[in-house]
């Protein structure tokens, strides 16, 4: 079949707009998290050990020093490094903002966050507000329950089921993501609540990694999780020269 130049964009456009949904509503979950409850999975007999051990293995997250990494080839990337019991933490990488990949360098204490967007520009000055006035969001690094919104995507998993040795499958409900639109994911809401995923734990029954396929949604798009543990975490607040409040309107926009 010959596709026309135009036909052709037409496609590639509606690719990139599936695309940039789903990196969206993942986003949502995999830096941002979703509710701070897991989602309630399915409970035949054959399952109940897979969700104990599974959520044991997630528990690690906040209980331990750890680095992380999260990565959606070509979308967004992002290291983590996270102390919840010293409550500190330091998050950077890359994500889609308005439509363009941004640079984000986070830090957080148990009483302040620092942010910086653009952060490979030397010029851009870091943001401060207090943990309090960021309590309750994601970008509350250090709160002890759901740190930074780690847990998003565990939190998110609705089926778990072995699949050999310290390996898990099952599946995740990304409506749960609190940057979730019906209206927008369009076509693909019927299948955004059963998307299927792998985990594996590590021989101290810690979650490992965290494997999200969303290849049936569209072609070779996967989102990949990695957990590193006891690995020291060194926070230190910004030069106050380079540190400016952060505008309320920027607070109120993250509190919504």
């Amino acid at each position: 079949m010959i596709v026309l130049s135009e036909e052709l964009s037409t496609v590639r456009r509606r690719a990139a707009g599936v695309v940039t949904v789903l990196a969206t509503v993942l986003i949502g979950l995999a830096a941002c998290g979703g509710s701070g409850e897991p989602a309630a999975p399915a409970t035949s007999a054959s399952t109940v050990a897979a969700e104990e051990v599974f959520e044991a293995a997630a528990k690690a997250l906040t209980t331990q020093p750890l680095q992380f990494k999260m990565e959606m080839r070509g979308l967004f990337s992002i290291n983590g490094w996270m102390d919840v019991t010293a409550r500190k933490a330091e998050i950077m990488g890359s994500m889609p903002i308005d439509g363009k990949s941004t640079a984000v360098h986070m830090l957080g204490t148990a009483d302040d966050v620092w942010v910086k967007f653009d952060a490979d520009a030397p010029s851009e000055k870091w943001m401060h507000a207090t943990a309090a006035q960021l309590a309750g969001t994601t970008f509350d690094l250090t709160a002890p329950d759901n740190p930074g919104g780690v847990l998003g995507l565990v939190n998110a998993v609705n089926k778990v089921e072995s699949a050999g040795t310290r390996r898990y499958q099952g599946t995740v409900d990304m409506t749960t993501s609190p940057t979730y639109d019906p209206a927008t994911a369009g076509a693909l809401a019927d299948k955004l609540s059963a998307v299927p995923f792998q985990a594996t734990v590590d021989e101290q029954g810690r979650l490992s990694t965290f494997r999200v396929d969303l290849t049936g949604l569209t072609p070779n798009l996967v989102m990949t999780a990695s957990y590193t543990y006891g690995v020291p975490v060194v926070v230190k607040a910004p030069p106050a020269a380079d540190v400016i409040e952060m505008p309320a309107a920027i607070v109120a926009n993250i509190r919504s």
